[in-house]
């Protein structure tokens, strides 16, 4: 099990292909999108949308605790976009399943709603 430390955000990314914007022309014939094991696991490190599986300690500790505003930028559950090849792609050594572990300063939006940006 992977706990994430420090100013560490960790993020479960959505697959490539779920972040491809089909036109609707491509959907309608239920186009699909082929990607060989080697380009999709360089496609997966490029990804930059997921959802927060984990936060460390001290997460944006650094920009504004001192304000009595302060609260963290986002919480484990909430989608995110984050910046594209940042952190580093990490592997549960029980699980075998895939995370970005981030920086804090690597979240730059919240998803909210109900939809996707992607579709």
């Amino acid at each position: 099990m992977l706990n994430v430390t420090g100013h560490r955000v960790m993020v479960k990314p959505d697959p490539p292909k779920e972040q491809v914007r089909l036109s609707e022309e491509l959907k309608k014939i239920n186009f699909e999108i082929g990607m060989d094991s080697d380009t999709e696991r360089r496609e997966q490190v490029g990804t930059q949308i997921g959802t927060v599986v984990g936060i460390g300690h001290t997460a944006w500790h650094a920009f504004d605790k001192s304000s009595p505003d302060w609260k963290p930028w986002c919480g484990v559950g909430d989608r995110v976009i984050f910046a594209r090849y940042a952190g580093k792609l990490v592997s549960d050594p029980v699980t075998e399943e895939e995370f970005m572990v981030l920086n804090d300063e690597d979240i730059q939006c919240v998803i909210t709603g109900e939809k996707s940006p992607w579709e």
